[in-house]
């Protein structure tokens, strides 16, 4: 088994939630959050910034890989923070946009891995008014985005992840059927509601 170095502050968090739940010892509490980790989505944003109504933002991630990985501005939302303010965050982090004004919810991709545990469940919200220039200035030093650009709708549809390539494809059909909902499986993306 490996060794992990926990740093002395986390470890009287621990003993400290030990001792408040009365579990028998910091590993079957530390064993109880992983199944509770295991069994729930970890929640995420998307902003949808379109421009002359041809073309939408896409950012290009890297995660470690040869290729960029094309999505929606977005990510975590942070913990008691609400699902607009982390449109607007995030947003601004990765892409340097200014969001004046949050839309309408569009669609919510649950997303699940192979064993069909739960991963990442997306709110994507249309940005309806917003204000700068593309940068990705904020996120050079603690960030995965590499490129934030403009990319033609078609374009778009072709590049993006596959649950939320589903989903643009049919935003962009017909915008004012929202909020979609979509289960994105290792077997592929299909629409709930």
């Amino acid at each position: 088994m490996p060794n992990i170095e926990i740093p002395d502050e986390l470890w009287e968090k621990i003993t400290a939630q030990q001792a408040r739940f009365a579990f028998p010892s910091q590993t079957d509490l530390l064993a109880f959050y992983l199944e509770i980790a295991q069994t729930r989505y970890w929640p995420a944003v998307g902003a949808i910034v379109t421009r002359n109504n041809a073309e939408i933002l896409l950012v290009g991630n890297d995660y470690g890989r040869d290729e960029l990985v094309w999505n929606l501005p977005g990510g975590a939302v942070d913990p008691g923070e609400d699902l607009i303010q982390a449109v607007s965050r995030e947003l601004f982090e990765e892409t340097g946009l200014t969001a004046l004004e949050i839309g309408p919810l569009a669609w919510i991709v649950q997303a699940v891995l192979a064993d069909m545990r739960p991963f990442i469940i997306g709110f994507a919200f249309e940005v309806t008014a917003w204000q700068g220039q593309v940068s990705i200035e904020n996120e050079v030093d603690h960030g995965d985005v590499q490129q934030a650009k403009f990319v033609p709708f078609d374009d778009a549809v072709e590049c993006m992840i596959e649950g939320n390539r589903t989903a643009l494809r049919d935003w962009l059909a017909d915008p004012n059927d929202i909020p979609r909902i979509y289960l994105s499986t290792p077997e592929g993306v299909r629409k709930v509601i």
